[in-house]
């Protein structure tokens, strides 16, 4: 079961500094809409996601692409790697576009 998370409370979190954000989308769909993280596509997932070691014992990871999919693909990987602290952002940078920031844009 992967943990998940809606977009108001990964704000709340971000603005806390108490999270890390993770976009697994793809480098064009980072540049069309961004609100920020470590950009690590879900392409490249399985060679990179050691990348965040350094985070699995004191901070939340969350992760996001456009809709949660892919973020959801990484969370179960990540889980099954040892990672207890993984959460996927439900509805991703769509949702965020539309309940937390609309100058971000949807796609």
């Amino acid at each position: 079961m992967i943990n998940e998370i809606n977009v108001e409370e990964t704000k709340k979190r971000l603005d806390n500094d108490e999270i890390v954000l993770v976009d697994v989308r793809e480098k064009s769909e980072k540049n069309y809409a961004d609100i920020g993280g470590i950009h690590i596509p879900l392409a490249e997932f399985a060679d990179r996601y050691k990348e965040l070691e350094e985070y699995k014992d004191n901070k939340d990871i969350v992760i996001y692409c456009r809709s949660g999919a892919r973020s959801g693909q990484a969370a179960m990987f990540m889980k099954r790697n040892g990672f207890d602290n993984v959460f996927n952002m439900r509805g991703g940078i769509n949702e965020w576009a539309d309940k937390v920031n609309s100058d971000i844009k949807a796609y």
